[in-house]
């Protein structure tokens, strides 16, 4: 049976499920329009020592004091070798900045196909924890976000990306993207 421990976020509730086994892997984290929906149904609450670590580390990345949070609790087999490609790439774009899905898809050496990196994207089982946040359309406009467009502006707003009055993300937010060492 799934397990889920509940986390009171600045953005509203959100959750972390994972399967009872051995060793905790998250499988999912459920965004605030999705929560109410979902939570009691076929899960069961609960917590772990284990899960401590990233509870702390999506706290700590609410109150700014943590740029990323860790991956190896991760249950990557709930994704495809693409998205888990695409989602791997996704987690090393920096705090504060922000790519296009075509400069994303060029980083997973499939440049034409920007709607498959989107489409990877909108189905990510770890909003936040991988940050789909910062992928953006290449005319500057947010694109789509399972946790609405709203909750998208304001995780980049958070990490300091400021937008124009038309609310496109200004262009000094997009960058170079360098291969974390």
């Amino acid at each position: 049976m799934d397990r889920l421990l509940r986390i009171q976020s600045p953005i509203g509730d959100i959750a972390l499920v994972w399967k009872d086994s051995s060793r905790v892997m998250i499988q999912r984290l459920i965004l605030p329009i999705e929560f109410n929906r979902i939570a009691g149904r076929s899960m069961k609450p609960g917590g772990s020592g284990e899960l401590d670590r990233i509870k702390n580390a999506i706290l700590e990345y609410f109150n700014g004091s943590r740029k990323k949070i860790p991956v190896d609790q991760l249950d990557w087999s709930v994704c495809g070798d693409f998205q888990r490609e695409v989602l791997r790439k996704e987690w090393t774009i920096p705090y504060g900045k922000v790519l296009s899905y075509r400069d994303l898809a060029s980083l997973v050496k499939n440049d034409r196909h920007a709607r498959a990196v989107g489409s990877a994207l909108a189905n990510n089982p770890f909003p936040i924890i991988i940050p789909c946040h910062r992928t953006v359309r290449a005319d500057r406009s947010l694109g789509g976000y399972r946790g609405g467009l709203g909750l998208k502006k304001r995780l980049l707003e958070q990490e300091g990306v400021r937008f124009d009055a038309g609310g496109r993300i200004l262009e000094e937010y997009f960058g170079e993207y360098q291969e974390p060492a």
